[in-house]
């Protein structure tokens, strides 16, 4: 039993038309194509009320049926066959009609049509004589009363203009959602001409604007999406204002359809109607935009503080926060706020202007080779510090992991600096020494006062002579590769490298890193390796700061000095990191704060370290925890008798052009996805991966830098396919790659025509069972494929799994610099497929998928060359299951120069129709009937 709710007489026909196609009998509804009158029916009869708008606001409280009802379906329908109820009005006393159906034991199925405020207000204004006002809300509570009385049950909700747009799709998904068999391709084709044509004859659109409060436009928008929870609002929206509309609206007695013969009672009262509403309409507006920012907020907030990376970084987002919540009422204050982070990006560029070069270097290759496995002819000694402040608990496991470490432990020097522990570290660290001392080239215990963490391990580099020095948390577990990945790095690399700083697993430190020269402005000392000669050059940790930031600081002085800091992804170790504990201790508190103003009296500017002091006297002021307040005044003092001290620059500027970060309670870039936990899969059987690049043209500069970020990849079983369209001047360059790193690197040479084919030829030539795109213009971050083919293999029943990019905007020009980093807010919802359909959210390099894909359902649209990776994701999708990682593992650059890019969105805004009509007929094309939802293109 199909029953349909028509908003209008030409809705009935539409809908005439489409289950004709299909057998069903139209048994009652409108036929006449003169648009004149109400139908008459038995049927009609029984419906409660006139089918008129005596007033709008009556629909959404169903009143009682008239009697006859079921006698009137039952007789007009004798059994649950295939048939069509198709009456207009009855959408008025849907609740009515279907309580009817349900009491005679049928088996329903619902067609809605979503209101079109374009054509059903001009229709109906056409027809009444009323004023669109009054039609515009009549049509809203109409379609309000058919959606809440269908809910619940088997339904669709369509859309004319899609239905206009793409017929052939629409009726296929209709049959497979009654169970009826298909029409043949010839009928179907045969069937549209004759469809839109007619429609178009007898049903032409004029325009008009949206006559119902804007809830006319906000209706058709939920249907499209069959949003019940939309639809609700609204209605309650209605419902409270009820009585005002009923003011401006008052009663209107019954009326005949057609034009022809208006009562004389029914008058026009459009320009009061307008009036009226209009200010009604103004308020709404207010009220819904008012409620919208506060649900978005709360929403917000709540995401934010359950957040894993906000618990763990609790003490400096709570002071960024009394910083923003003080600052607002004074403007000099708030200029001065927005200079601390004057320096961000200028020391991403700085780190940007090192990349030309990096490709093909020795240091490079070294860094490459190292990281897959290669070893020197002999290892070099190498001392271990660690510093110890009641950690018994942390001892066992981090001896464990470090007894299975694949570097030769006759080679290592082990000193633990035990810091006053009151607790049964010292025996614990004995008995490691009575059983397992033996190993090692050597081992100490130094006992000494507490004189903080820096102290501590300056104490034990400075007692021994290895040119190589770990720094570690004992509060750690180290992977067996992580000592020979970052020694073979320090020995490959070049020698103006200072340290090499390991990748913290579950959780990345979320600081920025460059993907391309893996360079970093500062590294956490959580586990590191220092050349010893570059820590004693600059005079070592500085003994003021006694805990927090005194990494941060022997970064920036590395720097100043002209040394450099590495970041090693490939080395790993487990980091235990208390994510639960929110807990905000003074010692923390202070220690923290005062790092950060400290540092700026030395590596800031001026402004700098005004911000900073203007953030700290505020927000000290607006704080009423006692035990934040203790670690305010603490860091207060600590300042205040260390200021002098961190005037002094600690070390010669020997890099003038050297810049320093800080980012106002923080210091550098951080990228989002902290939260993230991932563990690297251990590197035995794991699946191939592929990254294929296209290129074009003269980009070697980009393409240097695309290869680069590929070949800093931590997932090993990987190849790189570079497919170059039409041009050849990448094939040298591929060669000598592939020559001089071993790695597997192969150039395709594409005759094209378009980027579309190039693609789709470099990913018929991977052998890769897992396959990434990575365009010459986009960069990876070296754990992309890895944190993508492991939730691949975490889910075996996912095709494919996204990560979030970074959007940044770049000169075309040498040095290439990015600016501007975002996520765009589209990109970090919850995977929705039909939300896909509609909007590109996955850029192209950000996803990892099998290649089975490609094998079964094929590559680019050879015609598209915008927006293919869209209309591919699409088809990808369809049916299947899409993994989404919360975490920055890429970025795609943009434009700068805004007349390129207003030229670039024209282009896709032209391409937009074309694919998003593509992705329709190929979702129908593949049985998704859900594309009869989507909303068409005018």
């Amino acid at each position: 039993m199909v029953i349909s709710f028509p908003v209008t007489p030409r809705d009935a026909a539409l809908f005439d038309a489409l289950l004709a196609a299909l057998g069903a009998a139209p048994a009652t509804g409108y036929q006449q194509p003169t648009l004149t009158s109400w139908p008459t029916s038995d049927l009609a009869t029984c419906l409660p009320g006139e089918r008129a708008y005596l007033s709008p606001l009556d629909v959404l409280e169903p009143s009682t049926p008239a009697a006859g009802l079921d006698e009137a379906l039952s007789g007009a329908f004798p059994g649950d066959d295939l048939a069509l109820l198709n009456e207009p009005g009855a959408d008025a006393q849907a609740a009515a009609v279907c309580a009817a159906v349900n009491r005679l034991g049928w088996s329903p199925f619902y067609l809605l049509l979503t209101p079109r405020p374009q054509m059903d207000t001009a229709f109906m204004v056409a027809h009444t004589g009323l004023s669109p006002e009054r039609i515009g809300l009549a049509l809203v509570c109409r379609y309000l009363a058919a959606e809440a009385a269908t809910r619940g049950a088997p339904r669709m909700c369509l859309n004319v203009d899609q239905i206009l747009a793409h017929p052939i799709g629409i009726l296929i998904g209709v049959a497979r959602q009654l169970g009826l068999p298909e029409p043949s391709r010839t009928e179907l084709e045969n069937w549209r001409a004759r469809f839109i044509q007619d429609f178009a004859e007898r049903h032409p659109t004029r325009p008009a604007r949206d006559a119902g409060d804007g809830w006319l436009d906000r209706v058709a928008a939920a249907a499209s999406e069959d949003s019940a929870a939309t639809m609700d609002g609204i209605r309650a929206e209605i419902t409270a204002s009820a009585s005002v509309i009923g003011q401006i609206l008052g009663p209107v007695e019954a009326f005949n359809y057609g034009p022809s013969d208006l009562p004389e009672h029914v008058t026009d009262r459009s320009t009061g109607d307008t009036e009226a509403l209009a200010e009604l309409s103004r308020m709404a507006i207010e009220l819904r935009a008012l409620q919208a920012r506060t649900d978005a907020s709360e929403k917000a907030l709540e995401d934010m503080r359950a957040s894993t990376f906000w618990r763990m970084t609790a003490p400096l987002r709570q002071l960024k926060n009394w910083a923003d919540r003080t600052l607002g009422g004074s403007t000099s204050a708030s200029a001065v706020l927005a200079g601390v982070s004057r320096n961000v990006e200028p020391a991403l560029h700085a780190l940007a202007d090192r990349r030309p070069g990096t490709l093909m270097s020795d240091w490079h290759i070294g860094l490459w080779k190292a990281a897959h496995g290669a070893v020197p002819k002999e290892w070099p000694g190498l001392t271990i510090s660690i510093v110890l402040y009641n950690s018994e608990r942390w001892l066992a496991p981090f001896c464990e992991h470090l007894m299975a470490s694949e570097y030769p432990l006759d080679k290592v020097t082990l000193i633990f600096v035990d810091n006053g522990s009151t607790d049964g570290t010292c025996e614990a660290v004995e008995a490691f020494f009575a059983r397992n001392g033996g190993a090692f080239r050597e081992t100490r215990l130094e006992r000494r006062p507490n004189k903080g963490y820096g102290v501590g391990n300056d104490h034990a580099i400075r007692m021994n002579t290895d040119d190589l020095v770990l720094i570690t948390n004992v509060d750690s577990e180290f992977t067996p590769t992580l000592l020979t990945r970052l020694v073979s790095a320090a020995l490959a690399d070049d020698p103006s490298v200072a340290c090499w700083e390991a990748r913290q697993a579950l959780h990345e430190h979320p600081k920025y890193y460059d993907p391309v020269t893996l360079e970093t402005n500062w590294s956490s000392h959580a586990c590191v390796l220092m050349r010893r000669a570059a820590y004693l050059d600059i005079g070592g940790y500085d003994p003021a700061i006694f805990m927090y930031g005194e990494d941060v600081e022997l970064s920036y002085r590395y720097r100043r000095a002209g040394w450099r800091l590495r970041y090693v992804p490939s080395a790993v170790l487990k980091h235990h990191v208390d994510l639960q504990d929110t807990t905000v201790r003074p010692h923390q508190l202070s220690g923290s704060l005062a790092a950060n103003l400290l540092l700026r009296q030395r590596y800031g500017s001026t402004r700098d370290v005004l911000g900073g002091e203007t953030l700290f006297a505020r927000a000290r002021k607006a704080e009423t925890a006692p035990v934040r307040i203790e670690g305010f005044d603490r860091a207060a003092r600590q300042v205040k008798e260390q200021k002098a001290h961190f005037r002094n620059p600690g070390c010669d500027t020997r890099d003038k052009a050297a810049r320093f970060p800080f980012n106002e309670f923080d210091f550098d870039l951080a990228r989002p996805g902290a939260d993230t936990a991932h563990m690297p899969p251990a590197q035995g059987a794991l699946p191939k991966a592929s990254i294929v690049i296209r290129t074009h043209g003269d980009e070697q500069a980009y393409l240097e830098q695309a290869l680069a970020s590929a070949l800093n990849q931590t997932y090993t079983n990987l190849e790189i396919v570079v497919v170059e369209d039409r041009t050849r001047n990448a094939r040298e360059l591929v060669e000598s790659i592939a020559s001089a790193y071993g790695a597997d690197v192969r150039y395709i040479a594409s005759d094209g025509p378009g980027r579309s084919i190039a693609g789709n030829d470099g990913v018929a030539a991977a052998t890769g069972e897992l396959v990434c795109f990575l365009d010459n213009d986009d960069l990876l971050f070296a754990e992309h494929v890895e944190i993508l083919a492991s939730r691949l293999i975490d889910h075996p029943d996912a095709e494919a799994a996204y990560a979030l990019a970074w959007e940044v905007v770049s000169d075309r020009g040498v040095p290439i610099r990015e600016s501007g980093h975002s996520v765009p807010s589209t990109h970090t919802e919850p995977f929705d497929f039909y939300r896909l359909a509609r909007e590109n959210m996955i850029p192209i390099q950000s996803i990892l998928f099998r290649k089975s894909l490609f094998d079964t359902r094929g590559g680019f649209h050879a015609d598209l060359d915008r927006l293919e990776d869209w209309n591919l994701w699409v088809r990808y999708a369809t049916g299947n299951r899409f993994e989404k990682v919360n975490k920055v593992t890429s970025l795609y650059r943009t434009p700068k120069d805004q007349a390129i890019r207003s030229r670039r969105q024209a282009e896709l805004n032209r391409a937009y129709e074309l694919v998003y009509r593509r992705n329709l007929d190929d979702m129908a094309a593949m049985g998704e009937t859900g594309a009869a939802i989507l909303p068409g293109i005018d």
